[in-house]
């Protein structure tokens, strides 16, 4: 889980990686998700 005030950098992550790899949003989504879940921390 992430805390609360880190969503802004969550979803820029979610934008850039629609924009680089030209993925749907769910696609984004689940990829962050991994990323997350595997150690990731939004904003570092």
């Amino acid at each position: 889980m992430t805390p609360a005030d880190s969503w802004d950098a969550v979803l820029a992550e979610v934008q850039r990686l629609q924009a680089d790899r030209g993925i749907p949003l769910l696609a984004a989504l689940h990829a962050v998700y991994a990323k997350i879940a595997g150690g990731w921390s939004p904003g570092v």
